[in-house]
């Protein structure tokens, strides 16, 4: 060191002039190293503090770049999830609206097969109408053939009976004692290809909408309600009407007494009854048609 050299040195008998002159030397020579240790310590402490932050900013940005690639990992798991979620809901969607559509067609080729069958069924039905009213028109009489004693059938399948009164528009038919007043057009030879037998036939088992199948003869006398009763039985027995409904109420019993002894010798009538509760009881009488 830069102390012992000069000790030994003095201790040999060097020059005091000389000694002088490198404690000089030495002197500043040591504050320019000391200076330059200083300064070399100065930046040497610079450079750890930068070192410092450059690891703290490596740090930060290894720990940001981490949780940027988390969060793109994220991202794209929710992207994908949306994806598929979206893919499911538009599959969804597609197979529901082709259900629609295969019912729809469906539904369709349904309603088109009942619609040809239903118009088929009509035009079955009204051809079958046509030929019956045909056959009903060549079968009829002819007006100017009709003559006084001749036996006819009232309608197609109605009583058999004698003409005895032809008017303009009304022609009288005796049938088992009984007159019965229909229209020219009602009367069909009483023997067709058909029917062999000149005898009656039961009615068709349906009901006329245009007769009302009700009469009430409360407060008429015997001769009134029998003639009224009459009437509704020949138009019953022109319209296929299977029942009638007569209202005489109860009173003394003598004009139920008189209309039931009546209905019981007519030739159209099969059976009668009183009425149920709901028709009046006694106070009415019902009766069934052959």
């Amino acid at each position: 060191g830069q102390s012992h050299a000069l000790s030994i040195a003095e201790t040999l008998g060097a020059p005091e002039e000389v000694l002088s002159r490198a404690r000089t030397l030495l002197k500043d020579r040591g504050s320019i190293v000391e200076e330059a240790m200083e300064e070399i310590a100065r930046l040497r402490a610079s450079l750890e503090r930068r070192l410092m932050e450059i690891e703290r900013q490596k740090e930060e940005i290894e720990q940001t770049k981490k949780h940027l690639e988390e969060e793109l990992s994220l991202l794209k798991q929710k992207r994908r999830k949306h994806v598929d979620m979206a893919r499911k809901k538009a599959l969804e969607y597609i197979e529901a609206t082709k259900r629609r559509l295969q019912g729809y067609l469906e539904e369709l080729e349904r309603s088109s097969k009942a619609e040809i069958k239903k118009k088929l069924k009509e035009l079955s039905e009204e051809t079958a109408r046509l030929r019956e009213k045909l056959k009903e028109e060549r079968a009829r009489i002819p007006v100017n053939a009709l003559k006084e004693g001749m036996t006819v059938r009232i309608g197609p399948d109605g009583p058999v009976g004698q003409i005895t009164r032809i008017d303009e528009k009304v022609v009288t038919v005796t049938v088992r004692g009984f007159q019965v007043e229909t229209e020219p057009q009602n009367l069909y030879p009483a023997q067709t290809e058909d029917t062999e037998s000149p005898e009656p036939v039961n009615l068709p088992l349906h009901e006329s909408p245009h007769l009302e199948r009700r009469i009430d003869v409360r407060g008429k006398t015997k001769e009134e309600a029998i003639a009224t009763v009459d009437k509704l039985l020949n138009k019953a027995v022109l319209e296929g009407t299977t029942e009638i409904i007569i209202i005489h109420g109860i009173g003394t019993g003598a004009l139920q007494k008189a209309i039931r002894e009546f209905l019981r010798e007519h030739p159209l009538v099969d059976t009668f009854r009183s009425g149920t509760r709901e028709e009046g009881s006694d106070g009415v009488t019902v009766a069934t048609l052959k």
